[in-house]
């Protein structure tokens, strides 16, 4: 990927298998993006519940704090394998906890290969690190992007409900 600064090459992702029920995890991104700043933020946790086909994408539960801006953000082992992505905060009320839900890595990499198609899984075995040197490992690789929406002027939506 290319942001007209710096060359992102994506060699291998050290992925791992299904989030398991209790492994702790670290969830990374830009929560509330600005209003929190522009800082990458770590957050520490626990899966919750594996992967489950009623949640959204086959995702699961995790306990590390999240937020809007986080989605897309990695949520990773304490070796830096790649456990999935963070998509959704579960709605709380007066009586309710908030989760966080993730998507495992096997609903990612079909997409990966897709775009990706040379990239290869890192499977090599690893030793499991301090927390700290796991951020250090991973904020490299994680970056904050913003899609705006543009609207559309009527000739466009006329042309757009209309195509030739």
């Amino acid at each position: 990927a290319e942001d007209g600064i710096r060359d992102y090459k994506v060699t291998g992702v050290q992925t791992c298998a299904l989030p398991i029920c209790g492994r702790d995890i670290m969830a990374l991104g830009y929560p509330l993006g600005a209003r929190l700043g522009m800082v990458l933020k770590s957050s520490r946790g626990a899966i919750i519940s594996e992967a489950d086909p009623e949640l959204p994408m086959g995702g699961f539960l995790h306990s590390a704090t999240t937020n809007g801006g986080n989605s897309g953000g990695p949520i990773v082992d304490q070796t830096g394998r790649l456990i999935g992505l963070v998509v959704a905060v579960t709605t709380r009320n007066f009586t309710e906890n908030t989760y966080s839900i993730g998507i495992p890595t096997d609903q990612i990499w079909p997409f990966l290969k897709k775009h990706l198609p040379d990239l290869k899984p890192d499977t090599e075995e690893r030793k499991a690190l301090d927390w700290p040197d796991v951020d250090a490992k991973v904020s490299p690789g994680t970056v904050y992007i913003e899609c705006v929406v543009k609207p559309q002027s009527p000739a466009e939506q006329d042309e757009s409900a209309n195509p030739r």
